[in-house]
Formats: C-alpha cells, structure tokens, sequence
C-alpha cells in the first residue's frame, strides 16, 4: 500500500476534466490539485516564463508527499515537461502523448484537427508524435487564444461560448477532419458546445479526450512502481489556487464530478513565491 499524493497541475480549471478519469478509474487514490489561476492562461506566456512559473507550482505541491504528478496542461506538457522532469525523482506524466495516440488510433480519414493554445501549436509537438506513429496523418491546428479565459469566465456551456467555439471551428476551412484533439485541458469542459456545432452543421467528429490516455498511463505507472493505495481507502482531493479561492471553488463544482461537501479551495501563500 502505498497512500502519499497524486499531484495534479494546471493553469486553472482545466485539469479537472483529467482529474475527474482518474477519480473514475482510480478513486481509492489522494489527489493535490493546484490551479495557478492568478498566472492563467500560460498559453500566451513566453517559454521561460511557463518553465519557471510551472516549476513553481510542482515545488508547492511536491510538499505534499507525493508519489507522481500528472501535468494536466497541454501548454506546459509542450514547453517545459523535460525541465519538470528533470527537477523531480517521481514521475511526472504529460498530456500530449496520450492524446496523440488516442487521435491515432480512431482517425478513419487519416486527416486530424488540434484546437490548442499558442503555445502547444507552436511547438509543434502534437504534431511531430502524432507523425512520429504515423507519417500518412495530415495534423491541421487552430491557435484558440481567447476559449481558456472563456471557460473560465463561465462560457462553457452558453451561447457566448458556443459562438466563440465556432469562429474557431471555423478557421479549419474545408480541411475534412473526421478527429478533433482537444490540444487544452480547459476545452472538454465544453464539450457539449463542441458537439452542438458539429451536430448542426452535419459532422461526425470524434472529439479526442487526452484525459483518458493520460489517466491510463498513470494507472501503468503506479502499477509499475507497486504503488497503488489501499482500496478500502475512500481517497480525498485537496485544492489549491493561486488567487481567488470562492470563484474557483465555484467553477470546480460547476464541472467536478466530486460532490459539493468535498470542494474546498485553499489560496496559496509560498513565501512570497508566487507575485500575489
């Protein structure tokens, strides 16, 4: 048995849609979430700066007695995983390659659409694993600058987003893409707006969830390390923030699948740290 922390990291919300497959596939498990919402949206941040502003948060939560990380940001899972991993002995496991085979394995057409940040199109890393499994894939991407600040202002679900969604949508053109990766951990949260579009307009798109491979590999991982907790365990999620603890207490109940008396954001003090 082995009952220290699974770490979970993310520039806001958006890792919740990661951490709600791991609580489905590993409840027994304890989880420390840390949103750096103060710092949000990374996508749009040089290089350096998500490097050290990532590094910072790991450092935070690494006091919690963990045993693996899950970076639940494509934007740092592109830029700064090998930093991550070598500042760390545990594992620290990253969203991209999951969702690249994912998107791989359920293409029929051989023609894959990325809606992601800046950051993760410009690093072209999605890109070059989803080549590397198969080089007759064509990989188009959509740069969605505006979607994370969207979904977290409240837009997952309404019409402001929905219509947000659709000028990006909009930018493959008649690229005939029969896979869609959500290239951001924030974006599954709006599924739902995703899949309205495309049922208007008459497309079968499979929306391609990085969450779930990831949640997988992790399961591979602690398999491997013997380190899986006990299952009479009920398992407990602890919450962090960068800034406003209420407003993300609310957009977690909004889209956790954790039950309201179990949602309790703590903000984040680390010795001046953090530029609050």
């Amino acid at each position: 048995m082995d009952n220290r922390s699974i770490g979970i990291f993310d520039s806001g919300v958006g890792g919740i849609s990661v951490l709600n497959k791991l609580l489905k596939l590993l409840p027994h498990e304890n989880y420390v979430y840390i949103g750096d919402t103060i710092r949000m949206p990374y996508g749009i941040r040089p290089i350096d700066d998500i490097k050290k502003h990532s590094k910072e948060c790991i450092e935070f939560i690494s006091r919690e007695n963990l045993k693996a990380v899950v970076i639940a940001c494509n934007t740092v899972s592109s830029c700064a995983i090998d930093n991550l991993r070598d500042s760390y002995d545990f594992p620290i496991i990253d969203v991209v390659r999951p969702g690249s085979r994912d998107a791989v394995t359920v293409t029929r057409n051989n023609k894959i659409a990325l809606v992601a940040t800046d950051a993760t199109v410009h690093s072209g890393l999605y890109n070059k694993f989803i080549k590397k499994l198969n080089p007759d894939i064509e990989v188009q991407a959509v740069a969605c600058s505006d979607l994370v600040l969207n979904i977290e202002n409240g837009h997952a679900f309404d019409e402001v987003g929905k219509a947000v969604i659709k000028n990006y949508l909009d930018e493959f053109g008649d690229f005939d893409y029969d896979t869609l990766i959500f290239g951001c951990t924030h974006y599954p949260l709006a599924r739902a707006n995703f899949k309205k579009i495309f049922k208007e307009e008459e497309k079968d798109v499979f929306l391609v969830d990085p969450a779930h491979n990831t949640a997988l590999e992790l399961m591979d991982t602690l398999k491997e390390m013997n380190a899986f907790n006990d299952e009479e365990n009920e398992g407990r999620v602890k919450f962090f923030t960068t800034s406003d603890p209420k407003r993300f207490e609310k957009l977690i109940h909004e889209h956790s699948i954790l039950a309201k008396d179990k949602i309790k954001a703590s903000r984040v003090y680390v010795d001046n740290i953090f530029d609050i």
